[in-house]
Parts: C-alpha cells; sequence; structure tokens
C-alpha cells in the first residue's frame, strides 16, 4: 500500500515537473538532467538533406508521424520518448530505443494533436569507452521549440557543447527521424 502510493505520487511530482524545464536556447535544448548530452532538431530541406533550419513552427490540429528509423554509436544503449498532454495527464510514449545487443526498434506511426505534443526526451547508457552517458529533452510546446511542422525532421542527442550541423556530423551519439503529415 506504501508502495503504491509513493510510486503514484513520484509520477504526479514527475509528470508536474516536466512543463517548469526551461532551456537557453531555441536551437539546441539544453540538457535539464545531464551535462553530457544535448538535444538538437534538424529539418530537411527541398534536396532531402538535414541542417539546422527553419522546420519548427506552430502547427494546429492532427498530425501524422511516422518514426523512421534510429541510428545509434554501436555501444550505446538508447531510448527516445515522446511526451503528450492525456486526458489525464501526462503521459510518455517510447518512440524508438536501440541497444548494443542487436536490439532495435522499428519504425512506427502514430496520429496525435499537435497541441498536445509537449516534449522529446532521450536517455543513454554508454557501454564502450566512447559514448557519453546522460538524458535531455526539449520542449515542443510554447516556451521551448516550439511544434514541429510537417515535413521530415531527425531529432538528435549529441555531446554537449557542440553544434551539430548535418546528420553526419561526429558528434551524434544517436538521432531518430521523424516524419510529420498534417491529417
Amino acid at each position: 500500500m506504501q508502495r503504491r502510493s509513493f510510486l503514484q505520487s513520484s509520477t504526479s511530482m514527475a509528470a508536474l515537473a516536466l512543463p517548469a524545464i526551461g532551456f537557453a536556447s531555441s536551437s539546441v535544448a539544453q540538457s535539464a538532467l545531464s551535462p553530457a548530452v544535448s538535444i538538437s532538431v534538424l529539418c530537411s530541406d527541398e534536396n532531402g538533406c538535414f541542417g539546422p533550419g527553419t522546420g519548427i513552427a506552430e502547427a494546429r490540429g492532427p498530425v501524422n508521424i511516422r518514426v523512421a528509423q534510429i541510428d545509434a554509436q554501436p555501444e550505446a544503449s538508447v531510448r527516445f520518448r515522446l511526451w503528450f498532454a492525456g486526458d489525464e495527464g501526462q503521459n510518455a510514449f517510447e518512440l524508438a530505443s536501440s541497444s548494443p545487443r542487436g536490439g532495435r526498434s522499428s519504425s512506427l506511426r502514430l496520429n496525435a494533436e499537435a497541441e498536445r505534443l509537449l516534449a522529446i526526451d532521450a536517455e543513454v547508457s554508454a557501454t564502450g569507452d566512447t559514448a557519453s552517458a546522460g538524458s535531455a529533452q526539449c520542449l515542443l510546446s510554447q516556451g521551448g521549440f516550439g511544434r514541429l511542422k510537417p515535413g521530415s525532421h531527425l531529432i538528435v542527442l549529441h555531446n554537449q557543447g557542440n553544434t551539430v550541423m548535418n546528420e553526419s556530423d561526429p558528434a551524434i551519439i544517436a538521432a531518430i527521424r521523424l516524419d510529420i503529415q498534417a491529417a
């Protein structure tokens, strides 16, 4: 009984704390949980190349989201989650994960209201010498990145302090590709 009460209160506190996290930059979300890693969003241009761009914009209404792939350093265990506002509070949905033991999530599709998408977070734990360990978040609602507009985006987990300019940057620890379409 006490354990159940503790778990409920811990979950409530974590859900309340999520929107209060602020970030110093609109192009790179500073890690709120670990100084070792950050999250950046790279946007696809008309030629299909990814880089910093104007992919962040207000979107309204239903969107179709396709998580196309996850790429990660071989020695890193990585998990990306999407936080959204549900009818009964904030919830997390695992978008993608990868493990050095060969486990890797496949692509998935989901539909959501753009206004309900709150944040994306990522965790990495290193098993080798070259990967960083830590976690980071980026907000998708007011005060953070804004909402992702329709198009292709790479959500990139990278070493803190590096500016990621393209999908082949050596600072990248892991990345997932999101294809977003208005429904």
